[in-house]
């Protein structure tokens, strides 16, 4: 198609904008443009009553009762519709806002291309559309012209779908009648004055076509979108034609938009865009207050859970009724290094002897202090049990460094009576088959197998019992007559044995150690460990031991995650069955 002349087409938009007032404002989406074309004067049998009247009766209305800027024409050659439209695009673009296309008269498709037939067109109907590109106007291209222009909102109506423009004895190739279906591009409505693949009737005896009649009317009509507005002319059509006219259209419209007032839901003048905002502002209200609601429960539930944990002294003393033997420092370790060798791995059982001046350090000797003028009886109330809620809580730290500290004072043995899951023989270096406990109580090994010596000299030193080979039920050993007499002769041997237990809420390990105790140490995590842990754990050692000398020692810090205590029995999960 021929293009029009750059220079007409700026003289063409900057005429428009010195005459129309209206569009010489900046782009603003209350300007509305139109371009109104009616086509009657075809040639002969092509002929048509009716569509100059309705381009003329809808340009009035959309001029004087819509508050469209109007371009009007009638009877336009191919040159002319082209040149009209592709000015009716740099002017939208210039504009903004909405735009309007309405084309009524001769329209045909061929090849699924919907084509807008001007006057004068030359057909020739061969096998070819070469005539029809060069005679006729592709829809098509007035959708792209008015998509290029970026505007808001464009709606294109094609009361185009009358007869074939043949005349009488020209050979019919074979098309279908109407138009094909297209489909709108985003930000778009495109309305048919009948559906696709059906021809529409031009009226008879009437100055307007069914269709056209119907849709000045409804335009004019207030607080309607444009959906509901050809959603009516549809009716309309429908019942004057007894349904032979079936008008359609296809939006792709972002937004509701109206022509008169504003937008309702209904014909009673309801506010559409109030409505979806009242709606919108009471959802936003229910979010907001589910949210409080909820944040306002988080809190609580912190509130109550940090009054359930033990934080300080005065917390052991007020609700556990419990003597408080010492306080232990949030430990400070260094970032683990690669290719360091054993020796110079740091373990936090060594901080008593490698950190002497820390204040772990001096903690760890308090409670040494306290301990050694403890008044013990009889030979085996020279028995530590070291325990804990939970796994991770710091008391087989405790029970290394506590040793190391006896051990500069007297004569001292480590047992790791946690034969679940053993600490000492790794914090030593030693083989994790290497013979302990186990094997002992079980009499597979005598004494110096299972005994190993750790330091001497200025340092002092201990002797350390590892747990040995896990066995299929740990209680059963420590319940023995055999572990019993074992734990007796030591004593003879040893000053004070201190043994790293297993915790109390997972096992009932700890519970048999309890009797041969003179004093159990119940390591317990401050901000961590649940007062009702700490209750139920010393109201079963009780049960067990109730004149049992039972001390608190509170851990403000620790080396590792404690476990979760709404778990406690699964964390020892498949190490053989447990007796309670």
């Amino acid at each position: 198609m021929p293009k029009i002349n750059p220079l007409i087409n700026t003289l063409l938009i900057a005429g428009t904008l010195l005459f129309r007032p209206n569009l010489a404002q900046a782009a603003n989406p209350q300007e509305r443009l139109a371009l109104i074309i009616g086509n009657s004067a075809y040639d002969g049998y092509a002929s048509l009553s009716n569509p100059v009247n309705d381009a003329h009766d809808l340009a009035e209305v959309l001029r004087d009762k819509l508050n469209f800027n109007v371009i009007h024409k009638e009877n336009l050659s191919q040159h002319e519709m082209q040149t009209l439209i592709e000015w009716f695009g740099e002017s939208l673009r210039v504009v903004g806002g909405m735009g309007l296309f309405y084309y009524a008269g001769h329209g045909m498709q061929f090849g699924g291309e919907n084509y807008l037939i001007p006057i004068g067109a030359e057909l020739a109907f061969r096998d070819s559309d070469y005539d029809l590109n060069e005679n006729a106007i592709k829809a098509s291209y007035v959708l792209d012209t008015m998509q290029a222009a970026n505007n808001e909102v464009n709606i294109i109506i094609l009361d185009a779908c009358r007869d074939n423009p043949k005349k009488r004895g020209e050979p019919r190739r074979p098309t279908l009648p109407g138009l094909a279906q297209m489909i709108a591009p985003g930000g778009s409505l495109m309305a048919y004055a009948t559906r696709a693949n059906t021809a529409a009737l031009d009226g008879k005896d009437e100055r307007n076509s069914p269709y056209a009649k119907h849709l000045i009317r409804e335009i004019q009509k207030p607080n309607l979108s444009i959906t509901q507005i050809f959603t009516r002319v549809r009716a309309a059509v429908l019942k004057e034609t007894n349904g032979s006219q079936a008008p359609g259209f296809y939006s792709e419209l972002n937004r509701d938009v109206c022509l008169v007032g504003e937008c309702s839901t209904n014909e009673g003048g309801v506010d559409l865009n109030e409505l979806v905002q009242k709606v919108a502002s009471q959802w936003q209200t229910i979010l907001v207050v589910s949210i409080a609601i909820w944040v306002i429960i988080w809190l609580e539930w912190r509130q109550r859970k940090r009054y359930n944990l033990i934080k300080n002294r005065d917390d052991v003393e007020r609700k556990l009724d419990v003597p408080l033997l010492g306080t232990l420092p949030k430990l400070k370790l260094g970032k683990k290094k690669k290719g360091l060798t054993l020796d110079e791995l740091f373990w936090p059982q060594w901080m008593f002897l490698k950190e002497s001046k820390s204040m772990f350090a001096e903690s760890v000797g308090t409670i040494r202090t306290d301990i050694l003028f403890y008044d013990h009886e009889s030979p085996l109330q020279k028995v530590l049990v070291v325990t804990s809620s939970v796994s991770g809580e710091g008391k087989s730290t405790l029970a290394f460094n506590l040793a190391c500290a006896l051990g500069q004072m007297a004569k001292t043995l480590l047992i790791d009576a946690d034969m679940r899951r053993p600490t000492v023989a790794k914090s030593l270096g030693l083989n994790s088959r290497a013979p302990g406990l186990a094997e002992l109580v079980a009499g597979t090994r005598k004494f110096n197998e299972c005994i190993h010596c750790i330091g001497e000299g200025e340092d002092g030193g201990f002797d350390v019992i590892p747990s040995g080979k896990r066995p299929p039920n740990p209680s059963e050993l420590l319940s023995s007559k055999r572990f019993k007499d074992i734990l007796t002769e030591l004593t003879h041997d040893y000053e004070y044995i201190v043994i790293d237990s297993v915790s109390v809420t997972l096992v009932s390990d700890a519970l048999v150690l309890v009797k041969y105790a003179s004093m159990v140490l119940y390591l317990v995590r401050a901000n961590i460990t649940p007062y009702k842990a700490v209750q139920e754990s010393l109201k079963r050692l009780r049960q067990f031991d109730a004149d049992g000398q039972h001390k608190i020692i509170l851990n403000y810090g620790g080396s590792q995650k404690p476990s979760k205590y709404f778990y406690y029995r699964r964390s020892y999960g498949g190490y053989g069955s447990a007796v309670y």
